[in-house]
């Protein structure tokens, strides 16, 4: 975050027609605090850097991936990023799953987009939002070693991908997922909000990412049109520091 904060500097001192550089010291935090926030309200991060990043994908054939540069994707599996539609240089989506049988033709986008909104509207009313990445997390620390399955949860570069709700409708794919993950006082922070999942104690932090919305054209392979959009609710949150 610094080295942007940094850069954007000048540019702040000549709009507030500030010369010479005995104010930076105080002036930078309030830089570094406007680019965080605005980070979380768009969702993407200023300084982007290659990383290793291992989805569990929970079976959902679409997975959100803001800002990945298509160019320089590389991946282990077969997988195939969806060009945003306004700058086609980044993949805001990644389809993961082939689709098995291809509609011939699909209603129009904004149809998609409104029984999307509705299936988003149910899931939140009846409360599963809330209750899926929750029930998601009992069943499988029941299953598993929990050594083993907390490792995978406290590990950034692994997102653990909950399925909330998954609708096929006029040849569209509708899905809703969340992320959950342990966050420590070592945790990065990241451009989003989180739900607590359970009181943090002995230095952990049990969170579910914000709920992600996909409506996915369904009639090539890979999909030729995609939406993704984060909800945020009010029992949202900046990361906590546990």
């Amino acid at each position: 975050m610094g080295h942007w904060a940094e850069g954007r500097l000048p540019e702040l001192k000549q709009q507030l027609g500030i010369s010479g550089d005995e104010h930076d010291a105080e002036l930078l935090p309030y830089v570094r605090q406007a680019q965080s926030e605005i980070e979380v309200l768009a969702g993407h991060r200023f300084e982007s850097r290659p990383f290793a990043l291992h989805i569990d994908h929970g079976g959902l054939p679409f997975v959100a991936t803001l800002d990945m540069q298509t160019a320089t994707m590389r991946a282990n599996s077969e997988c195939w990023p969806i060009a945003d539609p306004i700058h086609p240089e980044f993949a805001n989506i990644l389809q993961i799953g082939r689709a098995q049988n291809l509609a011939s033709q699909a209603i129009g986008k904004a149809e998609a987009l409104c029984a999307g909104a509705a299936v988003l509207a149910a899931v939140h009313r009846d409360g599963w939002l809330s209750l899926a990445p929750r029930a998601w997390f009992v069943e499988q620390r029941k299953a598993r070693p929990a050594l083993e399955f907390g490792r995978e949860l406290m590990d950034q570069g692994r997102h653990v991908q909950v399925p909330v709700a998954t609708f096929g409708v006029g040849g569209w794919w509708v899905q809703l997922s969340r992320r959950i993950y342990f966050i420590t006082k070592d945790t990065p922070d990241e451009p989003s909000l989180v739900e607590l999942l359970m009181p943090p104690g002995d230095g952990l932090a049990l969170v579910a990412g914000e709920p992600i919305l996909i409506v996915a054209r369904m009639t090539e392979h890979p999909s030729d049109w995609a939406f993704v959009a984060r909800v945020w609710l009010g029992e949202f949150q900046l990361h906590p520091r546990a």
